[in-house]
C-alpha cells in the first residue's frame, strides 16, 4: 500500500495571486544558485529529502490519475532525488531527466548510480524550451519546481505537449504566486491559476486542469480518456 499525501494539498482557493506582482526569476535573489557545481551541491544538501518528498506527491498523484508510466521524461530533474523516489515507485518505468545545469546532471548522475538505478535513470543536460526529443516520445512528463524559474513558460509547455503520446499524462507542479510573497519572495517568482491554464491551453494542452495549495499548484493534463 502506498501512502501518499494529505488530500488538503489539492484543496487551496485558486484565486489570489493576481494582486501580488510577479518577480522574474532572473531578477529575484535567487537567480543563479545552479550555476556551479558548489551552488549545485549546496542546493543539493539543502533540499534533498523535499525532493524525496515530491517525489512521493507525483507517484501519489499518477496513481490517482490511473497511470503506470513505462517511458517518463523529469524536467528540470535536479538532484535527481525525485526521480530515485519515482523509478522505485515504478519499477518498469525508465526515466530520462533533463536540466539546464551541468553542475546539476552530474550531481543527479551521481545519486541515482549511488542508488543502483543507473540502467533505468538517466539525464542530459538540455534546454526545457528546445527537448531533444521525438515527438510522443514519452507516455508520462514531470516536473517539479521549473515553471517558475521561466519568465515565459510557454515553449517549455509547448515543447511538454510535443514529447508526449497522445495518451499519456502531464503532471506539472511549481510555487504558486500568492501573498506569501510579501513573506517570502521565492513566492512572487510563481504563476497564478489562471495564468498557467490560459498558457497550457495556448501550448496545445485543451482541458488542462490546476488544483493546488497556498503555496503550489499542478498544472495536470490527461489524454486517451
Amino acid at each position: 500500500m502506498h501512502a501518499g499525501p494529505r488530500r488538503p494539498i489539492l484543496g487551496g482557493n485558486l484565486i489570489g495571486g493576481e494582486s501580488v506582482q510577479r518577480q522574474p526569476w532572473s531578477q529575484s535573489r535567487f537567480a543563479g544558485i545552479f550555476g556551479s557545481a558548489e551552488g549545485g551541491r549546496r542546493y543539493t544538501e539543502q533540499h534533498a529529502a523535499w525532493a524525496r518528498k515530491a517525489g512521493a506527491v507525483f507517484a501519489w498523484r499518477l496513481r490517482e490519475l490511473e497511470r503506470s508510466p513505462r517511458r517518463m521524461l523529469d524536467v528540470g530533474s535536479g538532484s535527481g532525488d525525485m526521480a530515485v523516489v519515482l523509478a522505485a515507485e515504478f519499477p518498469d518505468a525508465r526515466i530520462t531527466g533533463l536540466d539546464l545545469s551541468e553542475h546539476m546532471v552530474a550531481i543527479a548522475r551521481e545519486r541515482v548510480a549511488a542508488a543502483g538505478l543507473s540502467e533505468r535513470v538517466s539525464f542530459t543536460q538540455g534546454d526545457a524550451a528546445r527537448l531533444p526529443f521525438e515527438d510522443g516520445a514519452f507516455d508520462t512528463v514531470v516536473s517539479q519546481d521549473t515553471l517558475h524559474l521561466l519568465d515565459d513558460p510557454l515553449p517549455m509547455l509547448t515543447e511538454c505537449w510535443r514529447v508526449l503520446a497522445p495518451d499519456g499524462a502531464l503532471v506539472l507542479r511549481s510555487v504558486r504566486r500568492s501573498w506569501l510573497g510579501l513573506l517570502d519572495p521565492i513566492f512572487r517568482t510563481g504563476y497564478s491559476a489562471q495564468e498557467l491554464i490560459g498558457l497550457a491551453e495556448r501550448a496545445g494542452l485543451k482541458g488542462a486542469r490546476v488544483i493546488g495549495s497556498l503555496m503550489y499548484l499542478m498544472l495536470e493534463w490527461t489524454g486517451g480518456a
